[in-house]
């Protein structure tokens, strides 16, 4: 394997400052790095909305004067559960197909069981069902 000169400073990855790069070699580490095709593939999805999680100026406007969960009252957590179950149905036809079954995606994605399991191998079984109907 090609060791690259010692001296050559090491920076973190702007993208995902758990690894490190070459300085001299970022701007072409950044075409290539996974985690810009993670993110990629995260923005191209159906449900993605830039900022919606964020904090601060990145918040959009509609959600700036929103309450958190955690703050809501009770009728307003059990208006918002009855929402998310009629828009679910909806949203995964819309987006997989209307032979897609809403609650068998559920069922194969959610792993009862996760406590016994490593935060990767839970990954890796949602994954694998996830697949798994795509596939159907």
């Amino acid at each position: 394997a090609h060791r690259e000169d010692e001296s050559v400073e090491r920076v973190p990855c702007p993208l995902d400052p758990n690894h490190t790069v070459f300085k001299n070699r970022l701007q072409q580490h950044l075409k290539i790095c996974t985690k810009a095709r993670d993110q990629s593939v995260v923005q191209r999805q159906p449900f993605y909305r830039r900022g919606v999680n964020g904090a601060g100026d990145s918040v959009p406007s509609a959600l700036a004067d929103a309450v958190a969960v955690s703050a809501a009252g009770e009728e307003v957590v059990r208006d918002w559960m009855r929402r998310i179950s009629e828009a679910w149905p909806k949203a995964v036809k819309q987006v997989l197909g209307e032979a897609t079954c809403p609650e068998g995606l559920l069922e194969k994605s959610v792993v009862l069981e996760g406590g016994q399991l490593a935060h990767a191998e839970k990954h890796d079984v949602q994954n694998q069902a996830l697949a798994d109907l795509i596939l159907q």
